[in-house]
C-alpha cells in the first residue's frame, strides 16, 4: 500500500494538472497505483484498521471500486487532488506506523481521500471532512 502510494506520487513529480489532459499514460499509471492502494486497503485486517483510525479505509476501498468501474469517466481534477494532497497524507501515516508511531501527522483539520466518478449524468464523490482530536468524521458518498 505504501509502495503504491509512493509510486503514484513519484509518477506525478514534476508534473502539473494539465499534464493529465495531454498524457493518457500518466492518467492510467496514477489510476492503477490508486487502485492498488485500494485493493491492499481492502485486504488489511480489522485489528490493523482499528489501530490506524486516521486512515479512511472504507473511502479508500470505495475509491478503488469507483475507479475500476468508471475508468473512462474519471474526474481528472479529483484524481490530481488525490495524488497531490491525499496520498502524501496517507504516506505519512503509514510511514509513522511502520516506524513505531513516529511521524504521525498531528493535524486538527485534514482532508481524506476524495474520489469522483462520473457515471452518466451522476457524479459520485467521496469527500473528506474535518478531523476532531477524538475521532475522524466521514459522511456517506455525495451523489450529484
Amino acid at each position: 500500500m505504501l509502495d503504491a502510494a509512493r509510486e503514484a506520487c513519484e509518477f506525478a513529480r514534476g508534473k502539473v494538472r494539465s499534464d493529465l489532459d495531454e498524457h493518457r499514460m500518466l492518467v492510467l499509471s496514477l489510476v492503477k497505483a490508486i487502485e492498488i492502494v485500494g485493493e491492499v486497503a481492502n485486504q488489511v485486517s480489522q485489528p490493523t484498521q482499528d489501530g490506524l483510525p486516521a486512515i479512511p479505509w472504507s473511502d479508500i476501498v470505495g475509491m478503488r471500486n469507483r475507479l475500476v468501474r468508471a475508468y473512462f469517466d474519471i474526474n481528472l481534477d479529483i484524481l490530481w487532488q488525490t495524488v497531490q494532497q491525499d496520498l502524501p497524507f496517507l504516506i505519512r501515516i503509514l510511514e509513522g506506523h511502520s516506524s513505531g508511531g513516529r511521524g504521525k501527522p498531528d493535524s486538527v483539520s485534514l482532508r481524506c481521500f476524495v474520489v469522483s466518478a462520473e457515471i452518466g449524468k451522476r457524479t459520485i464523490r467521496f469527500m473528506g471532512y474535518q478531523k476532531s482530536k477524538e475521532r475522524q468524521i466521514f459522511r456517506n458518498p455525495v451523489f450529484r
